[in-house]
């Protein structure tokens, strides 16, 4: 029998992440680009974990510039976890 793939939101992803370069919320948010203001709205939507909240293409480009990391890495997270999530 298969064991479920366990997955997470992409907060869950950007935390960790942020911890281990010793950034704070806001240093991303710069990283990010643009304004810092809406950077950091955004993030807090993303910590809704709500499983019919988007990504979006444009949120996944800006933490792909800022982690150095493909756009697609972002939204097959999100895809993942929302996939996973169960429906009520």
């Amino acid at each position: 029998m298969n064991e479920p793939v366990k997955t997470f939101s992409v907060w869950n992803y950007i935390a960790d992440e942020i911890e281990a370069r010793c950034w704070t919320v806001e240093e991303l948010a710069a990283r990010m680009g643009g304004d810092a203001d809406v950077n950091l709205c955004g993030l807090e939507f993303l910590q809704l974990e709500e499983p019919q909240i988007l990504l979006g293409q444009e949120m996944a480009e800006k933490f792909s510039a800022a982690f150095g990391t493909s756009v697609e890495l972002w939204l097959n997270l999100d895809t993942a976890f929302r996939a996973a999530a169960p429906t009520s």
